[in-house]
């Protein structure tokens, strides 16, 4: 299939076509685009091997989940997020606080100057694009030192101040909340109701643990069989399959 340009969306831009699988899987970090391309594709803005739109499908998560007594149905979903956002900004909760100008005020105290009676905020001018604040944070050699120093303050100030606070904790969900905040693509006292609902999903406490047993158990297979495999070819049980360059590993005995 072909992906072709047609209009601006978003972050989509001019780009020559690319000829894709019929199957691909598209990957990247958070903010990369993935989701604009998607939107652009629905608007029609991207065209994929000149379909029309509306013979074009759309999935989500909640489609592929296996159903049990513990998955909310999609009305759940829905208020769970709508209450989320309500306490989130302020217009519910006991006691009611606008966190989202939480937010606005940590980012002014860390990022925003003044120079020349002109305010600068220097996350929007000195952050790259294709760099969240989290993955500066994590990685301060993406960013100059002087803006390095601003996030990991800013970041430290958002734990204690935010998301540590008994009030904060009060609201429906906050451990999904905080997670929609690392996930959103604009700095976080941006965001605005429709980012949070496509990146908000509520978790539902269950008693069920079967899918998160047989998760530990394959995970804890696939590490075994990883360290097994490293194992052998530092052992020098591992050989190429044919005596040409790039040609791949093979063990010589089967993991167990």
């Amino acid at each position: 299939m072909q992906l072709s340009y047609q209009r601006d969306l978003d972050s989509i831009g001019v780009f020559d076509s690319v000829r894709m699988p019929d199957f691909a899987v598209i990957t990247g970090l958070n903010g990369s685009g993935k989701t604009h391309l998607m939107r652009a594709i629905k608007a029609g803005h991207v065209t994929v091997d000149a379909i029309p739109v509306h013979e074009i499908g759309y999935y989500t998560y909640k489609d592929f989940l296996v159903p049990n007594d513990s998955t909310l149905n999609n009305q759940q979903i829905e208020s769970h997020r709508q209450q989320t956002w309500q306490w989130f900004t302020g217009t519910q909760g006991n006691p009611r606080i606008n966190w989202r100008q939480q937010l606005t005020t940590l980012h002014t105290q860390n990022f925003v100057i003044t120079e020349n009676g002109q305010q600068i905020d220097l996350l929007a001018r000195d952050l790259p694009k294709d760099v969240s604040i989290w993955e500066a944070d994590n990685n301060p050699s993406l960013v100059d030192d002087a803006l390095a120093t601003r996030i990991d303050n800013y970041v430290t100030a958002l734990r204690q101040q935010v998301f540590a606070q008994a009030n904060f904790k009060k609201i429906p969900h906050c451990v999904d909340l905080i997670k929609a905040l690392r996930k959103t693509d604009s700095f976080l006292h941006l965001i605005n109701e429709e980012d949070f609902q496509e990146r908000f999903v509520p978790s539902v406490q269950t008693t069920n643990h079967l899918a998160t047993s047989l998760g530990v158990i394959f995970t804890k297979y696939k590490i075994n069989q990883f360290l097994w495999a490293h194992r052998q070819f530092d052992a020098g049980d591992c050989a190429k399959t044919k005596n040409e360059p790039g040609s791949p590993l093979v063990c010589v005995r089967r993991f167990q």
